[in-house]
Parts: structure tokens; sequence; C-alpha cells
């Protein structure tokens, strides 16, 4: 593996994108992590972190259609089964696109088009001296390097939160209580479980970046933009880490990565917690049927439980209900008196479409954990 510039002094950061912001995760050199919520991305360029690591593309193309760039074949090729969390980024030009009519016809996903204001920012911020130290990462690659094989639960799932917390605590002891003390300090309207995941994860890439020893990918030569700014992925070392399958801690966190509350109804309150972190990792621009947010939040067969759920949800939640349709598409009225049409209107801001029956197209629309 080609030696990689060293940054001796730390700490060592990761970053990952969020609606209140930035996560940032620093790890110090004697091993301890800390985790806060950046309002900008001037900011975070402002740290002199020895490197920063973030989940967003850096080098882009100035126009054109929205494709692939080495790096990002590359880190696909390295996670198989997870390859779908590589996005072809937009160009520099797409960059000013406010609709995803006005770019999604040149090739670029509702995905990347969400991501359009954070790369945005990003890519105002940099500068092509920050380049050496300021890199793009991708979570899932950096997890993988750490699992020796990319993870087979996704990250939104219960079963995947597990598989990352646990390749996180052995890589940095202490990461587990970081962690649940960020999420109970956090709304999850404003930070996701996964966001704080994937900052943790490029902290240690960007440690093992300053050691020499993190994967970049394409291995050879690599490209930059007109700007200068490399067209680069980093994930972590490629050695393996050795994990304790044991799960006694991470259960103890109930609900697990949640803000930690009493639990006034016992076993039925955390299955509640689960199902309401389910429904808040359905992307826009996709729906689930009840049965699959209980399947997802390891219910099966309690599509009624889920139901019950969203209709107590208080009125204003930020919580995206409107996601949550019956297994033919229909859409069911909330028990608080929320109207279908405000539910089909969110849907079609988001780009869903349904039939003249009121109906979502499962074949286009359904989320596919």
């Amino acid at each position: 593996m080609k030696r990689l510039r060293r940054f001796p002094r730390g700490p060592w950061t990761g970053v990952d994108g969020c609606r209140a912001g930035w996560v940032r995760a620093r790890l110090s050199p004697a091993g301890r992590i800390e985790i806060d919520l950046v309002k900008s991305a001037r900011a975070l360029i402002a740290d002199p972190a020895d490197p920063l690591v973030i989940d967003m593309p850096i080098g882009l193309f100035p126009g054109g259609r929205a494709r692939a760039r080495d790096c990002d074949r590359a880190a696909r090729e390295r996670l198989g089964p997870r390859r779908s969390s590589v996005f072809n980024p937009p160009t520099r030009a797409m960059l000013r696109a406010r609709e995803h009519g006005e770019v999604g016809r040149l090739g670029l996903s509702i995905q990347a088009f969400h991501l359009i204001p954070k790369i945005a920012e990003l890519d105002r911020a940099l500068s092509a001296d920050d380049a050496s130290r300021v890199l793009e990462g991708h979570p899932e690659l950096a997890f993988a390097c750490l699992a020796g094989a990319p993870l087979e639960a996704p990250k939104r799932t219960t079963a995947g939160r597990h598989a990352r917390a646990r390749l996180l605590e052995a890589a940095v002891a202490g990461s587990l209580d970081a962690f649940a003390d960020f999420a109970a300090a956090t709304r999850r309207k404003d930070v996701a479980l996964d966001d704080i995941l994937d900052a943790m994860v490029l902290a240690v890439a960007a440690r093992d970046v300053a050691a020499g020893t993190a994967l970049r990918l394409p291995e050879g030569e690599l490209d930059r933009d007109r700007r200068g700014l490399p067209m680069q992925i980093f994930g972590a070392s490629s050695v393996p880490t050795p994990v304790d399958d044991q799960r006694t801690r991470i259960d103890t966190l109930r609900p697990f990565g949640m803000a930690r509350r009493p639990a006034v109804r016992g076993q039925t309150d955390e299955r509640r917690a689960r199902v309401l972190a389910t429904v808040d990792a359905i992307p826009s621009g996709k729906v689930a049927t009840y049965g699959l947010v209980a399947t997802e939040a390891g219910l099966p067969r309690r599509a009624r439980f889920v139901g019950g759920c969203l209709r107590d949800l208080p009125p204003g939640t930020s919580l995206p209900w409107w996601r949550v349709v019956n297994a033919s598409g229909g859409i069911s009225p909330r028990g608080d008196g929320s109207s279908t049409g405000e539910q089909r209107r969110r849907l079609e801001r988001e780009g869903v479409q349904l039939t003249g029956g009121g109906r979502v197209d499962l074949s286009l629309h359904l989320w596919r954990p």
C-alpha cells in the first residue's frame, strides 16, 4: 500500500452532514472521542484538524451528466452488497439546482439531489490549500475496512447499528458511551443515529490516515477537478478489527441510541422507540408499508402496532409519518385528525407518484432497506 502523508498531531476528525449542520467526532491521540454539532462548513475548515475526513464528495466534474468518478467505481467494487450507498455526485454546475427535475434528467438521483445544499456549502468553504488535510471519506467503506468485509445489515436498522457500534467500540474504547451521551443530548429531527455513527467511524479513518495505513481509492494515480481538489475516497485501516460478539453493553442502551428517558410502559416503550427510529430512517422520495416498518423494527407481523405508534404521534411532529402507507400503497387516515390530503401533498412534494386512485406506485417508490 502506498504510504500517505503523515499527520502527527491530532485530534483526528470525522464529519457527517445532518439536518442541523455537521456532526463532528474528534479522536485525540490519548484515545478519547468527543462529539459535537457544528453549524457551518467554514467553521469545520477553520478547525486545524490533522486530518479531517468528511462524508461528502469533494472533487467534482464541472458539468455534463452526473457520473461516477474513478474513486466511486473503486468504492462500489469494494463494497459489493453495500455498493448502492455510493452515489454519483452532482457536477459543480448542478450545485445551483433548486428542483430535482432540473438535474434528474441529467442522471442525478434523488438521494444525491438532497445532498446538494451540503455539497455546495462545503465546496464554497474549501480551497485547493485545504485539499491536503480535508479529505473525502465514506463511512460504509470505513466500516468494511474495520470488519474485513462489507457489513450485511443496513446502517438504519437496529441490527446494522449494533454491528457498527461493536466495531467502533473495538476500535476506540469508550465509543459507546460517547455515542449514547451525544444521542441523548440531541433531537432525532436534528441528528439521525446513523449520522453520529458515520462521523465516529470517519474519525477512526482520520486516525488511520494519520498513521499512513488508511485505504485510499483509487489506489493508483488520482484525478483532480478544475479547482485542484482531488477525486479520492478514504476508508480506514485494511487490518480488520477483532470484535467481541457479546452485546451486553450495547443492549443496555434502551432504546438503542435514542435519548434515554423513563420507560413508563416497559417493553412496549422500547418497541415503540424501535418503530419510530425505523420510520425516521425512511428516505425522502420513498415509502414503507406498515408491515415493512414492523419487520425492520424487529416486530414481524405487528403492522397494527406500527399504525398505533403513528396515531399516537403529537401534532406537528417532524417524524416522516407520511412515508408510511398500507400494503397496497393506499393512504390511511391518522387518528390525530391529519387528513389523507395532507399526506398526499407531502408525498408529492418529495416526488412520490400517486395513481388516480390515490395509491403510491410501490414498484417505483417502495423503500428497500
